[in-house]
């Protein structure tokens, strides 16, 4: 025999429900089939519409037609206008199909500028390549003239041309210098390396003589030695140094000046 249930066995709590109450999802789905046949009811007017537009259209075209053939005395002018109608399709579909082949000729065209473009990017890289590698040649020919050029300058005195040497030098690309440690002459005398460190010593040496004989003029006061040797400074990359010297003999002489003038 059954027992009745007790309020312990209700497993939810009580809630009053209308008897004529219908569940969210029975509503929402309901909602969406009527919504459904509203957009199926819109779309079917609109549908009707547009038939209705185009009966018109075309009862139109019939009318005109008709005053026209009757007006130029013509009561075949449907079938003419069927004609030029059919003519004008053939005509829009050899313009579709010729629109079709200059797409094709223009993408064979684009893919040929990529590989022409690449192939252009490829030879300027080769040309940067080669007027680099041209560079640092005449760089190298450039270093082993003036290292064999300055020696005779300093053996003749001719400082002058000796600084032009040595301003060559100092201009040159460190790279070169890299590449002549890299060079493994069998001649020491033709060497990278040799002609670098004969340039160095050279201009190491020139920076004293110019010094000093920069500074003897200033002791017997040669300003024609002066100016010359002044010259020189910058070729050298001795710009502080030539002007602190030309600086302190112009203090000299404002400081001599003022004097005399005070007595």
């Amino acid at each position: 025999m059954l027992s009745e249930p007790t309020f312990n066995d209700i497993k939810r709590p009580l809630v009053w429900e209308p008897t004529n109450h219908i569940p969210s999802n029975q509503k929402s789905k309901n909602e969406d089939e009527e919504d459904f046949s509203d957009l199926l009811t819109d779309l079917r007017s609109e549908l009707q519409t547009a038939r209705d537009a185009e009966e018109r259209i075309l009862k139109d075209i019939q009318n005109e037609l008709g005053r026209t053939g009757a007006a130029i005395g013509d009561k075949d002018v449907m079938h003419t206008f069927d004609l030029a109608l059919s003519r004008l399709n053939n005509q829009i579909e050899c313009v579709e199909i010729d629109s079709r082949q200059l797409a094709n000729n223009l993408r064979v065209v684009s893919g040929l500028a990529e590989k022409i473009s690449s192939k252009v990017s490829a030879l300027d890289v080769a040309k940067s390549r080669v007027v680099e590698c041209l560079q640092r040649v005449s760089d190298l020919r450039d270093l082993r003239t003036c290292a064999e050029g300055v020696e005779i300058a300093m053996q003749h005195e001719n400082y002058e041309e000796a600084a032009k040497h040595i301003h060559r030098f100092l201009a040159l690309d460190s790279a070169v210098f890299k590449m002549g440690e890299q060079i493994d002459a069998k001649d020491a005398g033709h060497s990278m390396k040799y002609s670098y460190e004969i340039l160095r010593q050279a201009a190491g040496n020139l920076i004293g003589i110019i010094e000093k004989k920069f500074d003897t003029a200033v002791l017997s006061n040669d300003t024609a030695s002066m100016e010359r040797y002044f010259k020189l400074f910058p070729l050298i990359n001795e710009h502080t140094s030539g002007l602190q010297r030309f600086g302190k003999y112009l203090c000299t002489k404002i400081e001599k000046l003022g004097d005399d003038n005070y007595k």
